[in-house]
């Protein structure tokens, strides 16, 4: 059982998504972005995370969707998310570019 307020837990569960990630646990790292979410839909950082992660994990549709999320988000509380919009821009070039062979 996690102690301290919602938020201390939130922000725990998002660091350990975060190492998740970077050890391309991408399925755990899904998992605990989720949970987050659940608790807080709003979450910018979290739904972020989501989107790199689902990226990375290659459901490149479900990543545009939750950074078109995040972008909403961003715009109905004024702030601006160069973040999201940098993982677009990536997403459309990797959409876009020719296949190797």
């Amino acid at each position: 059982m996690m102690h301290g307020g919602p938020m201390q837990q939130t922000e725990k569960l998002l660091a350990l998504a975060k190492r998740q990630f970077n050890r391309r646990e991408y399925h755990l790292a899904e998992d605990l972005v989720n949970f987050v979410l659940k608790e807080d839909d709003k979450n910018i950082g979290a739904r972020l995370l989501l989107a790199q992660t689902l990226e990375r994990a290659g459901r490149r549709n479900l990543a545009i969707q939750e950074l078109q999320i995040v972008t909403r988000l961003c715009r109905v509380s004024g702030r601006t998310c160069p973040e999201a919009d940098a993982l677009l821009q990536e997403i459309d070039h990797g959409n876009a570019a020719p296949p190797f062979f």
